[in-house]
């Protein structure tokens, strides 16, 4: 709306410019002819009454060129008029176009942004389940590696409560008799 009252005023400006010059020429016109009168007077005052009909026609020839001229200040007014016109309405036209191109573009960046949201979310459980995985595989192992430790410890443990259960044994019956624990050797 203020574009187009600058606008406006721009083109009563021109106007009025023109208006002013085409009664400054008229005025100057005028003068000229008042004093080719006065001199034309002067010089021939025996011809007064063509001169009075002369001056008629002139005046009447002024007020016919003043006519056309301000009919054409009037088409060049309208024709302003109509250019400004169109000019507002192209220009209504096109930001109304850009408004439409704005909106298309902010809700195609908002489908572009959920979409992305949505893969960041995806990846993020991915990444949690296997470093879940990971974290499961990782305490199997250390309790695998854990039980075969124990396993090996255990097993040292009674490999050694064994021989000494049987050493145990064997001094139990040497004590008792000095046959051999198998029975007398075969000499």
């Amino acid at each position: 709306m203020r574009a187009w009252v600058q606008k406006r005023a721009v083109v009563d400006g021109i106007i009025t410019t023109v208006v002013v010059a085409i009664l400054v020429l008229m005025a100057a016109s005028n003068s000229v002819a008042r004093t080719a009168r006065i001199s034309h007077n002067r010089s021939t005052a025996v011809l007064k009454p063509a001169s009075e009909t002369a001056a008629q026609q002139s005046t009447a020839q002024v007020l016919q060129r003043q006519n056309e001229i301000l009919a054409g200040l009037q088409v060049s007014q309208s024709a302003l008029d109509k250019a400004v016109n169109d000019s507002s309405m192209a220009i209504h036209q096109g930001l109304n176009q850009l408004n439409a191109g704005l909106a298309d573009s902010r809700r195609e960046s908002l489908q572009t942004l959920e979409a992305t949201n949505q893969r960041l979310t995806s990846i993020r459980r991915w990444l949690e389940f296997v470093a879940l995985l990971f974290v499961l595989s990782l305490g199997t192992v250390v309790y695998f590696i854990v039980r075969l430790v124990r396993f090996q410890e255990d097993s040292v443990q009674v490999q050694g409560q064994h021989e000494s259960a049987i050493s145990r044994e064997r001094r139990r019956y040497s004590w008792h008799s000095e046959d051999p624990v198998n029975g007398p050797d075969p000499v």
